[in-house]
């Protein structure tokens, strides 16, 4: 890929004190060490074989294991200095806990001598992840913008923090080789195959069957949530990057072609990271319209309501590939070198593209969006061991 050696540069420009930052560019909060975004370029520095990356993770999770809360929360981001702490501003981050625990394994998996450190916290945190179940039954229960999407509808039983949380328990599982995080990794494996799949596979395990039954649909996707009001069917690329990459999907085919649809027959260029878009007249606007701290973003096409994010394109490229599906790889990298071919090297590494006009949005230099380039030239290359390095 013609942008690979720009896209590492930028990350290691998002190294800051030998930490990841989201930008290096002093913007919303960005030049801090968040969870989320350290752990997504700690994973393409150690599929890259980068040692400045994975130093840089190290330092990163260890920055954000220091202020690790009483009950187990790893804050959502931490200033430089460490003076200020946040575990997130209108609601707390799920995924920023998964992240961390996902990030923390692979330094171990490199430094070992952190294990003494790293794996009381690691438990801790799994501890609060069961609290968030709330009910007991399994699921992590998450808050309208209580993860990524933190501007987005989603809320309930969602599916990428289920993902996220699996992944988490197969990584520790791995690490510890204690047999309690296996076991709970199946069990969840088996209730998320049973109540977001739509395969009518395994119905003793439904979280809400009289939800099911009126929403039951043969879909070509995992649907995105589930909460007492019912499932929310949208497409979620992170959550179906991660159904792909976790091996759930027995037919990872039925998602492929849905993509290749989108891209064909319904002139989507950039794949979308939600689908379908919410326009001003639909019911849900009102409720995206109120939701945001800084300044409105979410207009049709960009940033998460129908925005095309190269962090999550990079996963979905690494979950096909884990899947041996190529051609969709190939379409989805064309594209996006034919956009990254418009623009100045300035833009080029945006946080999302516009997926209307084909505009690069958001804030530049984003370690996200490098390190999904990175993912995609990664999956390209028929990695055989990527599983085996994510411990997913």
């Amino acid at each position: 890929m013609k942008f690979t050696e720009e896209a590492l540069n930028v990350l290691h420009e998002c190294i800051v004190d030998g930490r990841f930052t989201a930008s290096p560019i002093d913007h919303d909060n960005y030049r801090r060490v968040w969870s989320r975004d350290s752990m997504l370029a700690g994973l393409s520095a150690v599929l890259h074989g980068d040692e400045k990356g994975m130093n840089a993770l190290r330092e990163s999770v260890l920055h954000l294991a220091r202020h690790q809360s009483e009950v187990g929360q790893i804050p959502s981001n931490v200033s430089l200095d460490e003076k200020s702490v946040s575990y997130g501003s209108l609601v707390g981050r799920v995924d920023a806990t998964t992240w961390w625990i996902i990030g923390a394994c692979w330094v171990m998996d490199y430094f070992p001598e952190e294990k003494l450190l790293l794996c009381p916290k690691i438990e801790k945190a799994f501890h609060l992840l069961e609290c968030w179940e709330m009910n007991g039954r399994g699921l992590i229960y998450t808050p309208v913008g209580g993860n990524w999407a933190d501007e987005y509808i989603s809320q309930g039983y969602v599916l990428y923090d289920q993902c996220l949380r699996l992944w988490a328990l197969r990584a520790y599982g791995h690490f510890s080789q204690e047999k309690k995080y296996s076991d709970r990794a199946e069990s969840l494996s088996h209730l998320l195959k049973a109540n977001f799949s739509f395969s009518k596979i395994e119905e003793k395990n439904l979280y809400h069957p009289v939800a099911y039954e009126r929403a039951w649909e043969a879909l070509p996707y995992w649907a995105m949530s589930l909460g007492a009001q019912g499932y929310d069917k949208r497409w979620d690329m992170a959550a179906n990057a991660l159904v792909l990459l976790l091996g759930l999907e027995e037919h990872p085919e039925k998602i492929e072609n849905f993509l290749i649809d989108l891209i064909d027959h319904q002139s989507m260029e950039m794949l979308p990271v939600f689908y379908p878009i919410i326009q001003e007249t639909d019911p849900e606007w009102h409720f995206l319209n109120n939701n945001f701290l800084y300044q409105f973003k979410n207009k049709p096409h960009h940033f998460h309501n129908g925005g095309s994010w190269p962090v999550f394109l990079g996963l979905l490229c690494l979950g096909f590939s884990s899947q041996n599906r190529t051609f969709i790889l190939e379409k989805i990298s064309t594209q996006l070198e034919m956009k990254m071919n418009s623009v100045s090297s300035e833009t080029r590494f945006s946080e999302y593209w516009n997926t209307s006009t084909f505009d690069a949005g958001g804030v530049p230099k984003l370690a996200f969006s490098a390190s999904g380039y990175l993912m995609i030239h990664e999956a390209l290359s028929s990695n055989q061991f990527l599983k085996t390095k994510l411990k997913c």
